[in-house]
């Protein structure tokens, strides 16, 4: 469910993802993403990794959720 995050999450994940190689990936409420990849963060904290095929404008959950997003997003 997409909702207004502080700004703070963001501008800690962005950096921290280009640094391991992923991105860049344009926010969006409460949204990151790249291309087929995109993380979303919860309201808990937790961030939560999606796919989609490129041809397609659905998302599917990929991994586990954690409170880091490169953790999130690699698993």
């Amino acid at each position: 469910e997409p909702w207004d995050p502080p700004t703070r999450p963001f501008d800690r994940a962005r950096p921290a993802l280009l640094a391991a190689g992923q991105g860049p990936f344009r926010p969006d409420r409460n949204r990151l993403t790249a291309r087929s990849r995109q993380l979303r963060l919860g309201r808990e904290g937790l961030w939560y990794a999606y796919e989609s095929r490129p041809d397609a404008d659905d998302w599917w959950p990929t991994g586990s959720p954690s409170p880091d997003p490169v953790t999130a997003l690699l698993r």
